[in-house]
């Protein structure tokens, strides 16, 4: 987004060539006049990733992460990881795949028993 951030505002300031800047970003000309728009609407905001600085939806909070780790090393101890997952969602009511507690728990560097 920096090169075309650069390269859009080198366009407007100094009235350049729409299609030679096209052919530098790889964009169709109706693209960057679309962006050459939005440019002199929005300033270097438009540039900008809407969702940039969110959390993704799908993302468990610190809290859920720590009581998932914290469970396993206080009450499930002795089960491997697809157990404890299972349990995690039949009984703890916490809804989470086998791949998210396998990353949490080797992060916490605990190993799954035979």
């Amino acid at each position: 987004m920096k090169k075309q951030y650069a390269v859009i505002k080198e366009l407007v300031d100094h009235h350049g060539n729409k299609k030679r800047a096209a052919i530098k970003l790889g964009i169709p000309i109706r693209q960057l006049n679309r962006r050459i728009r939005q440019y002199q609407e929005k300033g270097k905001a438009a540039f900008i990733h809407g969702n940039y600085g969110r959390k993704p939806v799908n993302c468990l909070s610190t809290e859920i992460n720590n009581k998932i780790v914290t469970l396993y090393q206080t009450k499930y101890q002795d089960f491997n990881f697809m157990h404890f997952t299972q349990f995690l969602n039949e009984f703890e009511g916490i809804n989470v795949y086998y791949s998210t507690v396998y990353q949490l728990l080797s992060q916490a560097e605990v190993d799954s028993p035979p």
